[in-house]
């Protein structure tokens, strides 16, 4: 599998229900990945930029429970920007599949769609593989245990 170095790398995995939004491993990644000349896409940094740009408040989470109508809103600048960068930006996904990417809902849209737009997919998991939908497994190119 060869990556194209003029596209970006996005790290798909947890955000929502992960205890540090996922931070922490994909600083790691990001890190490892631009030493190797890579151009990489982070979300959670990349995220939090579009939505000052859109001037969501720091607490927009909380709308989930008071303000539903707002909290979607939001949602929809978050998907649009993402699926943006996998169907027309990325080059490669590398995506880390843990217990908090069980719970949410977009890594598992991100991944599809990856697979659609044939751009390749780089699982890092930390769970066996067999605990992995089946689904998933079918979008995944290249696997590597945590």
């Amino acid at each position: 599998m060869k990556i194209d170095k003029r596209k970006y790398i996005y790290l798909a995995g947890a955000i929502e229900a992960a205890k540090d939004d996922g931070r922490n491993w994909r600083r790691s990644i990001q890190n490892f990945l631009e030493e190797k000349g890579y151009k990489v896409l982070n979300p959670v940094t990349e995220e939090t930029k579009a939505l000052q740009a859109h001037d969501a408040p720091k607490d927009w989470h909380n709308f989930k429970q008071t303000n539903i109508n707002e909290y979607r809103r939001i949602m929809r600048k978050i998907i649009d920007f993402d699926m943006d960068i996998v169907n027309n930006k990325a080059g490669a996904i590398v995506v880390r599949w843990n217990d908090y990417a069980q719970k949410g809902a977009g890594t598992h849209s991100e991944l599809t769609s990856a697979y659609l737009h044939k751009v390749p997919v780089i699982m890092i998991h930390d769970i066996p593989l067999d605990e992995i939908p089946g689904w998933l497994l079918g979008t995944v190119d290249v696997f590597f245990p945590s």
